[in-house]
């Protein structure tokens, strides 16, 4: 089965009964402790994305992947698995929206299954620190995807390691944003993306250079109705991706480049 054809499929299982009201069920288990859910409609845009995409191909077989549990990140990875022509993801997570997550591989293995396709997805809660260090041995690659803690924490065991900073978000806002900026934190907390926010108390410049020298390369965000601190921010951030008083939640697209 080509790329088309498989993103085809995975449309095909999104629109049946049986999946929509299988996801609900274990998003109401979910939501008893955190607030992110994936809907089908979210999910099938996500795959209209993927069709704009083209297939890749590199040296890549075995890749580990260390990422908290954000279901539209683990959705992702079971299409960029076919993608990029993997034959096996180990896929790290914490607790975060387990039962989406098993969900959502279960429902990939099985197409992978039906359709002979040779990718075993695997995902393992909560996986202990020497299984992380013998996996990053065996496999080709380790990815760490919005876990700033983990890629840090195994970067000096891991040498074949990057980190992927997707939905880690630097922001600095004026006094006046400060309720806004609690808003965005507090969302982020509840549904699993890492968010640093820097003291109103530093200046600009130093936050400037807080944000070019800490290493993420993360989206930076600045809250300010001041054109000259906006120039500023924009001209010497060295951030990929830089947004002004913007929602940064709702700018930044996936794709991983291997």
């Amino acid at each position: 089965m080509n790329y088309k054809k498989f993103l085809n499929e995975i449309k095909l299982k999104l629109k049946e009964k049986e999946f929509e009201n299988t996801l609900q069920e274990l998003i109401n288990i979910d939501q008893k402790y955190y607030l992110k859910t994936i809907s089908p409609d979210e999910l099938l845009e996500i795959v209209n994305e993927y069709e704009e995409q083209e297939e890749k191909t590199n040296a890549i077989s075995k890749c580990q992947i260390l990422t908290i549990g954000n279901p539209e990140i683990i959705f992702r990875l079971g299409i960029e698995a076919v993608r990029n022509n993997l034959k096996k993801v180990f896929i790290s997570v914490n607790d975060f929206c387990l039962a989406q997550n098993k969900f959502i591989v279960a429902f990939f293995n099985k197409i992978f299954k039906e359709n002979k396709i040779n990718i075993q997805l695997i995902l393992d809660n909560l996986t202990d620190e020497k299984t992380i260090i013998e996996n990053g041995k065996k496999y080709d690659i380790t990815i760490s995807i919005s876990d700033s803690y983990r890629y840090y924490f195994y970067k000096n065991s891991i040498k074949k390691i990057i980190f992927y900073p997707y939905h880690i978000f630097e922001i600095f806002a004026d006094d006046e944003f400060e309720n806004l900026k609690k808003i965005i934190f507090d969302y982020s907390s509840l549904n699993g993306y890492e968010l640093i926010n820097f003291d109103e108390e530093l200046t600009l410049e130093e936050v400037i250079e807080l944000m070019n020298t800490n290493g993420y390369g993360s989206t930076a965000v600045l809250l300010s109705k001041d054109k000259e601190k906006q120039k500023m921010f924009k001209k010497n951030v060295h951030n990929k991706n830089i947004i002004i008083n913007e929602n940064p939640l709702k700018k930044i697209k996936f794709e991983l480049n291997f």
